[in-house]
């Protein structure tokens, strides 16, 4: 068992190997399949990579696979403000006051997307119960069949 852990369930190939099989298939015009015995690459993944390969080791770095733009049903910054603004000014509410007062004003979320936005923006305070105390002392007794009387 090996000490070293991955976050993927695979070993990623090196961009050394993947720069070297897309030249093979480029100038020297090798076959896909005998790239694929040859680097021990699945044939996907060599295509993809040749879709992007322009000559450069740089065109095949990972890349970003985040969204440009934000999701149309996202919820808007005013919203997020007025979540803010209302927890600010008020901190002994709670999340489910502010949610009955974003109703009430005409906006219309979850209870829970008001709890999700708190806790990003690190307003929310989670409830800690008090523990409990407990002052009076166990009979434990000293030998089997003990009364505690």
């Amino acid at each position: 068992m090996s000490i070293i852990s991955y976050e993927r369930n695979y070993l990623p190939v090196d961009i050394n190997t993947k720069y070297h099989a897309c030249l093979r298939r480029v100038k020297s015009l090798w076959p896909i399949k005998k790239i694929m015995s040859f680097y021990h690459v699945k044939g996907q993944s060599l295509y993809r990579w040749l879709k992007v390969f322009d000559g450069s080791i740089e065109s095949l770095y990972e890349k970003s696979h985040r969204s440009k733009t934000k999701h149309p049903s996202s919820i808007k910054q005013d919203i997020i403000d007025r979540i803010d603004n209302l927890n600010k000014r008020n901190k002994e509410i709670s999340y489910i006051e502010i949610w009955v007062r974003l109703r009430h004003d005409g906006i219309n979320i979850s209870l829970s997307s008001v709890l999700r936005i708190l806790k990003k923006n690190n307003l929310y305070i989670s409830y800690k119960p008090h523990p409990k105390k407990h002052n009076k002392l166990y009979h434990t007794p000293k030998m089997i069949n003990e009364n505690g009387r």
